[in-house]
């Protein structure tokens, strides 16, 4: 339903800050177990947003949290598309520490 009514690119980025806060509320509950991740599926529409690199960045450093403590899920179909410009961005968002899991 958030597919068909376009609410579900504002929705997942909603779920990558809760994620992110998440995060880094158990990192400060929990500071002796630091590699805590958390895993957020991505959907094709927001991987197929221009901007998703400079929004995921801007929630990681709003929430204080390093890349390396999420993990995008993608399904291949995703890459599919437009296969450099998938390849792009899976390197932009690893730069960032991101694991991404397809």
């Amino acid at each position: 339903m958030a597919e068909e009514t376009g609410l579900i690119v504002p929705l997942g980025e909603w779920i990558l800050r809760e994620a992110c806060r998440q995060i880094r509320d158990w990192h400060e509950r929990f500071p002796r177990y630091p590699a805590l991740i958390m895993s957020v599926n991505l959907s094709g529409r927001q991987f197929s947003e221009p901007n998703l690199v400079k929004q995921i960045q801007r929630i990681l450093e709003a929430a204080g949290v390093e890349g390396d403590r999420l993990k995008l899920e993608i399904t291949e179909s995703m890459m599919m598309n437009n296969v450099e410009e998938a390849i792009a961005l899976l390197n932009s968002l690893k730069d960032f520490g991101i694991t991404v899991k397809y």
